[in-house]
């Protein structure tokens, strides 16, 4: 884990609230999907946290993170250009364990450490991909080679429905997961499955030190800190 301050690359707007930020990878390569960076938006005092993001791909040169647009820290983040200077610390956090015949399930911009996954270990049985519409043809175009499934809750690409209406109880024994709250909890449906979880919340720190993203455990009143203990979880263990 390094506190550093790194370049801009590219900053790709890929269309409805979604951009690709990708940064020059001071860090190496040994950083495992799930795992995550603290980035700064801005050197001034507001926003006052950085802002948690799990990375959506690493290589030597780069490393890539999936943003979804949603309030004033990534709107700073939005309108970086190449060669603006960034703060990143990281990598922080616990990440999938690589397993053969694992099912990944990911729900809209949870999509981040599940590509990442695939890109990194070819080692999977499926990839679902579950929004509320036809996402954009350049986030789409990411996907091509990685044999994923795509689900609109309108129809409008791939099949319909909820993702987790996908998922077979039978036939994905193994399954990571990243997604909102409600994807979580409906794959606790599941019960023949082992099911590893991305939880997504905000870190003030990162580290472990502010107990701001804490989660219940499931097995008595403790909790577990989601930057340091996770943010990958056996869904057995947690309570959400």
């Amino acid at each position: 884990m390094e506190l550093l301050s790194t370049k801009v690359i590219s900053n790709e707007f890929l269309g409805d609230g979604f951009f690709l930020l990708k940064v020059k990878n001071l860090w190496g390569t040994e950083i495992s999907p799930g795992q995550f960076f603290q980035i700064r938006p801005s050197k001034g005092l507001a926003p006052f946290l950085s802002r948690p993001f799990s990375v959506f791909h690493a290589d030597i040169e780069s490393l890539w993170f999936l943003i979804k647009l949603v309030g004033f820290g990534t709107e700073l983040l939005l309108e970086k250009k190449k060669g603006d200077t960034l703060q990143l610390l990281g990598p922080l956090g616990k990440g999938f364990p690589e397993r053969p015949g694992v099912t990944l399930v990911a729900g809209g911009s949870g999509l981040g450490p599940l590509f990442y996954y695939a890109k990194r270990t070819g080692n999977y049985k499926r990839f679902l991909w579950g929004l509320k519409s036809k996402p954009p043809e350049g986030l789409e175009n990411l996907l091509k080679g990685l044999n994923t499934f795509i689900v609109t809750e309108d129809g409008s690409k791939g099949g319909k429905g909820l993702v987790t209406d996908f998922v077979d109880d039978e036939e994905d024994r193994i399954i990571y997961a990243c997604g909102p709250v409600p994807m979580l909890r409906s794959l606790k449906n599941f019960k023949k499955a082992q099911i590893w979880v991305s939880v997504e919340t905000v870190m003030a720190c990162g580290m472990g030190l502010c107990f701001g993203c804490s989660v219940k455990k499931s097995s008595d009143t403790g909790y577990f800190r989601a930057c340091k203990d996770g943010p990958v979880f056996n869904l057995r263990d947690i309570k959400i």
